[in-house]
């Protein structure tokens, strides 16, 4: 859910309630992404959380309403590393968003196939 109340804040905040969409630059249509994405409370959506999930195209998809651990952008979310191997995503989806392990080796299909065998 986003925190409306929160959201309209941001959005004063950075002048851009009253402008135009097409009116704004590169710079302050970022700032509204930044603010939608900050703006999503932790109230335990009435459906309950979306899980993240990998979409036939083999996209990882994380929604806007999923549970607060998935959300990468926010501190204390799982990293994408984290998320794939709690999906046990083949490696085909795995190499398209990971470059390196957590130790900074590049990441290879062997290596990940140990992460995702590994008993932890």
């Amino acid at each position: 859910m986003i925190n409306l109340p929160h959201l309209a804040e941001r959005l004063q905040a950075d002048g851009l309630l009253n402008k135009s969409f097409m009116d704004c630059t590169k710079t302050e249509i970022l700032a509204v992404c930044q603010s939608v994405l900050s703006s999503i409370g932790d109230e335990v959506p009435a459906d309950g959380w979306k899980l993240p999930y990998i979409a036939k195209g083999g996209e990882l998809v994380i929604p806007l309403d999923c549970h607060p651990d998935y959300r990468w952008w926010q501190p204390g979310g799982k990293t994408l590393r984290e998320t794939l191997q709690d999906l046990k995503a083949p490696w085909s989806v795995a190499r398209q968003y990971i470059e390196t392990d957590v130790i900074g080796r590049p990441m290879t299909e062997a290596l990940w196939n140990d992460l995702m065998t590994a008993p932890f």
